[in-house]
């Protein structure tokens, strides 16, 4: 009778430790089903999430690049009408240049001719001699309005001080405000010379006298021989 309690004990523990291990296997196996398909799960999410992420950096990209090639096409464009803009405003200065040109007024121009007239009445208010520095000063303020070289300068010195019948005389008596017109702008020989024959065109009539008129530049020490000799 207690061998056979003894197996039945032994029969119900064993029982009990295969039905533990099944609870416990099932358990195990429930709970990996379980793991298996929250990853399976994660797995579905990590790969929607990564592919989310692609297209998103896709995107990015592609605005990106559409905004950097927007800001290109932008910037060639204000380049571009940057340029066209410098061209036309240099075509314009050109054709303002070309227009606005200034020529130096040439002996024989008539505006030349009004000057000699604003000079010769100035002298005529210094009672035919005035002061060389203030002649020189009045004839420097015609030649910055009305733009002419020295020489031209000289040969309306000339008209000026000595009328239209410049002669030996007329020279000795104007010599310091011919001298100082001549040392001021440092003139060569060679442009004096150019002035008196400029004179001389425009004064034919002096033709006569107009050896004894160069003697009188030499004898002022205005003029040297050698160079009056060649001209």
């Amino acid at each position: 009778s207690n061998d056979d309690d003894d197996d039945d004990d032994d029969s119900s523990t064993k029982e009990k430790e295969k039905k533990e291990k099944k609870e416990k296997k099932e358990k195990k196996e429930k709970k990996e089903k379980k793991e298996k398909k929250s990853k399976d799960a994660d797995g579905e999410d990590g790969e929607k999430k990564e592919k989310k992420e692609k297209k998103e950096k896709k995107d990015k990209k592609e605005k990106k690049e559409k905004k950097e090639k927007s800001e290109k096409s932008e910037k060639k464009e204000k380049k571009e009408k940057k340029e066209k803009k410098e061209a036309k405003d240099s075509d314009d200065d050109d054709d303002d240049h070309d227009g606005n040109e200034v020529q130096n007024l040439a002996f024989d121009d008539e505006e030349t001719k009004s000057v000699i007239g604003v000079l010769r009445d100035f002298v005529g208010t210094k009672g035919g001699k005035p002061a060389a520095d203030a002649f020189l000063e009045e004839l420097r303020m015609q030649q910055i309005a009305k733009v002419f070289d020295n020489k031209v300068r000289l040969y309306i010195a000339f008209e000026a001080l000595c009328g239209a019948s410049m002669d030996a005389k007329a020279v000795s008596d104007q010599s310091k405000n011919i001298a100082k017109v001549i040392s001021n702008a440092k003139m060569p020989n060679s442009e004096i010379l150019w002035a008196l024959d400029a004179y001389l065109k425009a004064n034919p009539g002096c033709s006569k006298s107009f050896a004894m008129t160069l003697k009188a530049f030499y004898d002022e020490d205005v003029l040297e021989e050698k160079e009056i000799l060649e001209y």
